[in-house]
């Protein structure tokens, strides 16, 4: 049954403009019941929600998205399959940008709010990750002088929807190279892509220990070097544009 605020689509629904978390709950249920029977459903939402300590499906951005690709994205898989876990977490994406969007314009925590993070004038090729606002905005406005349109995020949650509503190219984040975070952030982000997903370049606090690693991958030190920025992004960016 669709509720007032909330309209059919095609490919399951469309979010309604404000989310509640009453209608957060209503929205998963559905996308669950599409692929489960009652009790299973049950059983994923109880698992899912005591696996992200909380006691109702989350209506904040961050705290939603991780929650819908990790601890509901396992669940399903574990209960019904892998697959009809990965139907539902795409069935639900329009949610997280939804609500990317509308956080990012009411109230500062998303990278849209940031000094010199703001401009979406440019195609979104880099999603900046930092709890700091000024290593965020610093980047920014060094990728926008270099022709790279540029968001931003305080953490990694709200980077999980802000990559469901902007699709960047790549995400420079504060990560210890190879750790469990990065790992972890990396894994979200291929269920929610797949082969799509961006690449992460990391920003940890020992950047020389770090690119000793043999796992470590992309790794830009702090303080930042413009220099070194923009040829570590260059690097991942270029050859996807090679007519530019």
């Amino acid at each position: 049954m669709v509720k007032i605020g909330e309209q059919r689509t095609l490919q399951g629904f469309m979010a309604p403009a404000k989310l509640e978390a009453e209608q957060a709950h209503r929205i998963v249920v559905q996308a669950i019941d599409r692929v489960a029977t009652p009790e299973q459903r049950d059983a994923v939402l109880h698992a899912a929600l005591l696996a992200a300590d909380e006691t109702e499906v989350p209506s904040n951005t961050g705290v939603l998205a991780a929650f819908l690709l990790g601890p509901l994205r396992d669940e399903l898989a574990r209960v019904v399959s892998p697959d009809q876990a990965d139907a539902v977490v795409r069935s639900l994406k329009p949610l997280l940008g939804l609500q990317a969007a509308g956080e990012g314009e009411s109230d500062g925590a998303l990278g849209a709010a940031d000094p010199a993070a703001a401009s979406t004038d440019q195609p979104v090729t880099v999603l900046i990750v930092d709890d700091d606002i000024q290593v965020r905005s610093l980047v920014a406005r060094i990728l926008q002088k270099h022709g790279c349109g540029a968001v931003s995020a305080p953490n990694l949650d709200v980077a999980l929807a802000m990559c469901v509503r902007y699709s960047p190219e790549l995400v420079v984040a504060e990560l210890e190279a190879g750790s469990e975070r990065s790992k972890k952030f990396a894994a979200l982000l291929q269920v929610a892509f797949g082969d799509d997903a961006p690449p992460v370049v990391t920003m940890p606090a020992d950047a020389e220990a770090a690119k000793a690693r043999p796992d470590a991958g992309l790794v830009i030190a702090k303080p930042i070097v413009e220099d070194e920025l923009v040829q570590a992004v260059e690097a991942i960016i270029a050859p996807a544009h090679p007519e530019d």
